[in-house]
């Protein structure tokens, strides 16, 4: 592990997400905690390197076996899994469930 987690926090609704199961999130973790930032942009890669040293806050994006996408994010000693959320769209309300890719 290249950094200390701390808490761990998984939101609600990336529990209640249909497109999202427990062995997604645990290869994700697995990546996460050495330094495997998933779907990040080479710049924000390197912002996540250079935090490793300097106790920024790291963040991270993955996405499940279909296709939705999830952020680990690690900040003031709590590490959240979490969903994006898009200002027009609400993330995996537990009404509508979160099936398809992008919802």
């Amino acid at each position: 592990m290249l950094f200390k987690v701390g808490r761990i926090r998984v939101a609600r609704e990336v529990l209640e997400c249909d497109a999202i199961e427990v062995s997604d999130l645990v290869a994700a973790f697995g990546r996460y905690i050495k330094g495997d930032w998933g779907k990040l942009d080479p710049a924000a890669q390197v912002r996540n390197d250079v935090a490793l040293a300097s106790g920024e806050p790291i963040r991270a994006v993955y996405e499940s076996v279909e296709g939705r996408e999830f952020w680990i994010t690690t900040a003031v000693g709590t590490t959240t899994v979490r969903l994006p959320h898009a200002p027009a769209e609400a993330a995996c309300p537990s009404h509508t469930r979160c099936t398809q890719a992008g919802r």
